[in-house]
């Protein structure tokens, strides 16, 4: 009897997650009339991982998730919270001769729904400055 592979135990979010990522992929592919072979050759993956993507199957990497977003202009939502392409400009490249450190927080990021926001940025090398607003709402 073939073994089946258990499947891992996801939360309501990243189920939801994964229904959105596949959705966005299904509507671009068939409103440009690709190909799946032809989607996944431009995406640099292979059919078979595209196929598990369509299908809600496996949890997209985050540098998949990038190269979609620039190459495709698709935005995703993750927990009520919509990013896109410029979601992953936060991490530079590093200079050569540097330290295979990242650099962070160069460009501002926000997060924020209808009741909060947090700021986080660079002020100076070293110093990280988070700024968070609290929105009552009555």
């Amino acid at each position: 009897m073939p073994s089946r592979r258990k499947q891992p135990h996801r939360s309501n979010a990243q189920t939801a997650f994964l229904r959105d990522v596949a959705t966005k992929l299904t509507a671009h592919i068939a409103l440009t009339k690709k190909r799946k072979i032809d989607a996944a050759r431009e995406l640099g993956i292979s059919k078979q991982r595209l196929h598990k993507y369509l299908k809600g199957e496996m949890m997209p990497g985050s540098d998949f998730l990038c190269q979609v977003a620039r190459k495709w202009n698709l935005e995703f939502e993750y927990r009520r919270v919509k990013f896109g392409a410029a979601a992953f400009e936060a991490v530079l490249p590093v200079a050569k001769g540097q330290a295979d450190q990242l650099v962070l927080f160069d460009t501002q990021q926000v997060l924020s729904n209808e009741k909060w926001e947090v700021r986080v940025h660079r002020r100076r090398p070293g110093h990280v400055d988070l700024s968070i607003e609290i929105k009552i709402v009555s």
